[in-house]
């Protein structure tokens, strides 16, 4: 590792996230192909794997997803005992303004962060929220139908159309939610934000250089270079 670069991720992170970003993504090109079939991607995509081929690549990147979720939560609670930077708090409303302040020009100094910056909680809680969803409805719609097509009776075999529905528009309208706020959020800060562009590094190699640190998260770096005292 270069003098100037930092572990900011393990190696287990790097690979949980790139795992998620390849499911994250088959999940919304296979199922948007379904929601709109109409549309000239759509068609494409379908023309390509068929409807048969796209199922089955959208159940099975829906196992990923799912599963990753749960190790990724068994971890955090069970094995990881040290803080959850990650969790809100009265610091992140007082960031809030001071960067509200800051991006108005009320103010010269913007808000120093820890580990994360109040917008990096603000993707990874919406996210959470609407991989829950989706999560749920997905299963939901996928038992329901084992269980009408033949292969046994599942918990929600009985599931009526009504509430079927209802399942499949919050699982595609979550869809479209979540797939946009990747596309302007999480694409802005990972690519097009200045100093980030063309992409940035840490998260495919779990180390930021010293310079970026000091710009982004002061406060963790103050404390990490107090530990190696």
């Amino acid at each position: 590792m270069a003098d100037d670069e930092i572990q900011r991720f393990t190696t287990w992170q790097v690979i949980q996230h790139a795992l998620w970003a390849l499911a994250f993504t088959t999940l919304l090109v296979t199922g948007l192909a379904l929601k709109y079939p109409g549309n000239a991607i759509s068609q494409a995509v379908i023309g390509i794997l068929g409807m048969g081929l796209r199922a089955s690549l959208h159940r099975l990147a829906g196992i990923l997803f799912v599963g990753l979720g749960v190790v990724h939560i068994v971890y955090y609670i069970v094995i990881d005992r040290g803080s959850k930077p990650i969790m809100l708090g009265t610091k992140d409303l007082s960031d809030i303004v001071q960067d509200i302040k800051y991006h108005l020009r009320m103010t010269d100094e913007g808000p120093k962060y820890g580990r994360y910056t109040w917008v990096e909680k603000f993707d990874y809680w919406a996210g959470a929220a609407g991989s829950f969803l989706i999560g749920i409805t997905g299963l939901a719609m996928w038992t329901s139908y084992a269980g009408n097509a033949g292969f046994g009776p599942t918990l929600l075999s009985g599931l009526s159309l009504q509430v079927y529905n209802w399942f499949r528009m919050i699982h595609g309208y979550e869809a479209i939610l979540a797939g946009s706020v990747i596309v302007l959020l999480h694409m802005y800060m990972a690519v097009w934000r200045p100093g980030n562009f063309p992409l940035a590094m840490q998260i495919w190699t779990g180390k930021m250089s010293r310079h970026h640190y000091e710009e982004e998260h002061p406060l963790e770096l103050e404390e990490l270079d107090k530990a190696k005292k």
